[in-house]
């Protein structure tokens, strides 16, 4: 058992932290220039960092070997796709635009290169979907306020979680949805 575990088990979790440290620097490269491509006035500007956006993508998609596609989608739905950096957090019905455009070509891209990446995004979005709030113990110390301001980031997290749900089942990256695939 230990030689398995030096040789196999150990291996493999440092495979997992070294991958997760190359893709996310370019996960959050790729993030930034598409943010500043939809802020962009500018039609060269918006060129430029468009073709930057595609050459991180592309980098992404060559250093993500087909069996670490948990790990880039884990890295997606933990740190990309529900951004948190709001001011006011309130319950969303549909995903916001802004957010849908930062993230359907890499998802279209993604689910041509894995067939699997799909399903394992739409595993990951429903398992982050059914955690409920936890509590520690720094709540009791918390104001009637402050309390109501968690309750609202929560409720506005699991309303973009179900939001992307929504937009990879129904495959609004694609013409064909998960929902119509025989």
């Amino acid at each position: 058992m230990q030689w398995l575990y030096e040789n196999y088990w150990n291996k493999q979790q440092g495979a997992i932290s070294d991958i997760k440290e190359t893709l996310e620097p370019l996960l959050t490269k790729y993030k930034q220039l598409l943010s500043k491509k939809l802020k962009a006035t500018d039609s060269t500007e918006m060129g430029e960092l468009s073709n930057a956006s595609v050459t991180v993508l592309n980098e992404i998609l060559e250093k993500t070997p087909s069996n670490c596609i948990k790990d880039l989608v884990d890295l997606l739905v933990e740190s990309y796709l529900i951004p948190m950096k709001r001011k006011k957090f309130k319950e969303v019905l549909k995903l916001p635009e802004r957010v849908s455009k930062l993230w359907r070509t890499a998802i279209k891209r993604c689910h041509a290169n894995w067939p699997h990446f799909t399903p394992t995004l739409f595993i990951a979005l429903v398992k982050k979907a059914l955690v409920t709030e936890s509590k520690d113990e720094n709540d009791e110390k918390l104001t009637s306020r402050q309390k109501e301001e968690k309750n609202r980031q929560f409720m506005y997290k699991q309303s973009l979680l179900v939001c992307w749900i929504e937009f990879v089942l129904t495959g609004k990256f694609r013409k064909n949805s998960l929902i119509c695939q025989h």
